[in-house]
């Protein structure tokens, strides 16, 4: 099978790590999110990302967030309908913390050219010791949420890709699995470390259903 790359989004994650657990959401490219992807609204739609923060650690450090798309006629503040809400629950690399040594969200949007789905990838770091002590210990996780938001019953995909060692989201590309001239599926492309340096692993995403077309791992470091 020939397989042609379009490179939609290009996501360069900050090396610089907060230290705040208070830092607010942030979407750092916000291309896909005028376009006209409802029928029956006359022009474009403005698809906004809205999270709510769930649960409470004991240091008060949510335990996640609800992720859903709203969508309005473009100029208008009058929603027109959501996406279904999916959850992701950050990491947790210690049961009983301190107060992290850092924390550090990064979210993206990005669209398949054509395509009637948006999807939100967020990238989250967390840093922290056991209030008993010990060495710190790290949690990387990144989240990809799918909808297609042409209307109210759209559907929507999520997956977790999680680790306790470096782990971070270098690129996302679009795929023409079929040749069509017409990305179809997602390349997300990740850096992480293993015990003689650092991997790219290459995961290859169904953009309508999330499915897992291949995922493979290529030496870049040792």
């Amino acid at each position: 099978m020939k397989i042609s790359f379009f490179a939609v989004l290009v996501v360069a994650l900050s090396s610089t790590l907060s230290t705040s657990p208070g830092r607010a959401d942030g979407f750092y490219d916000d291309t896909p999110m005028l376009r006209d992807v409802n029928d029956s609204n006359p022009g474009v739609e403005l698809i906004m990302p809205r999270s709510t923060r769930f649960g409470a650690d004991p240091l008060g450090n949510s335990l996640g967030k609800r992720y859903q798309f709203d969508i309005y006629p473009a100029g208008s503040t009058s929603r027109l309908y959501s996406s279904t809400i999916r959850s992701f629950s950050r990491p947790t690399p210690c049961s009983d913390p301190q107060p992290f040594d850092w924390y550090q969200e990064d979210g993206k949007l990005f669209a398949l050219p054509n395509s009637r789905r948006t999807d939100l990838v967020e990238t989250v770091i967390i840093g922290c010791t056991e209030k008993s002590g010990g060495p710190r210990k790290n949690g990387y996780a990144i989240f990809v949420y799918s909808a297609d938001v042409s209307g109210p019953d759209g559907t929507v995909w999520s997956k977790t890709f999680s680790s306790s060692e470096d782990l971070y989201l270098d690129s996302i590309q679009g795929v023409d699995t079929n040749n069509d001239g017409t990305p179809d599926a997602l390349a997300l492309i990740m850096s992480h470390i293993v015990s003689n340096g650092y991997n790219k692993r290459v995961v290859m995403l169904d953009e309508a259903t999330g499915t897992t077309i291949s995922s493979r791992d290529y030496p870049t470091s040792r």
